[in-house]
């Protein structure tokens, strides 16, 4: 005889089936124990998925993001000359951290604020709207889905004034 244990969890499915042996009631135990600690950890990982942060992959895809940004900003020769004197390494860590905090990830960041940082800079509109347009093409590079993309997008776009001391 073979005892079937089933698990349904939306799209998923487990099944189990165990013959019998001198243990089946302790296998039998230790399977239900399985099913359950299992649901708990779908729970918990669909709980931590809640941030914009967690959704889109955390550091290592915010690394892939500024590293890709990095490459686009600096191949646009109206871009450039604002990174002239720029130590990028320490540009990049900067990004990291700050788009890490404002997409509800790690508060690590510790630079100056966006009005103080940019202040002095002349950026206009087409400037912000060409490195935005860079920073979505980055993310679907990262493979950021497009809702994750336009959320992150929209909290950049509400540091527009700061960005151009405006």
């Amino acid at each position: 005889r073979i005892t079937n244990y089933e698990l349904r969890i939306t799209n998923y499915e487990l099944r189990i089936g165990i013959s019998p042996t001198n243990n089946t009631q302790h296998i039998g135990e230790s399977i239900k124990r399985l099913i359950a600690n299992s649901v708990i950890q779908l729970a918990s990982k669909e709980t931590n998925m809640s941030t914009l942060y967690e959704k889109i992959g955390g550091k290592p895809t915010i690394e892939k993001v500024v590293d890709e940004l990095h490459k686009r900003i600096l191949a646009d020769n109206t871009l450039k000359p604002f990174f002239a004197n720029t130590d990028m390494a320490k540009q990049r860590n900067h990004q990291i951290t700050f788009f890490s905090q404002i997409f509800e990830g790690p508060k690590e960041y510790s630079g100056r604020s966006m009005d103080k940082t940019h202040a002095g800079m002349a950026l206009q509109q087409p400037h912000f709207d060409a490195i935005a347009k860079y920073l979505s093409e980055s993310m679907s590079v990262a493979g950021v889905s497009a809702d994750d993309t336009k959320a992150a997008l929209d909290r950049v776009s509400n540091l527009k004034p700061a960005i151009l001391n405006k």
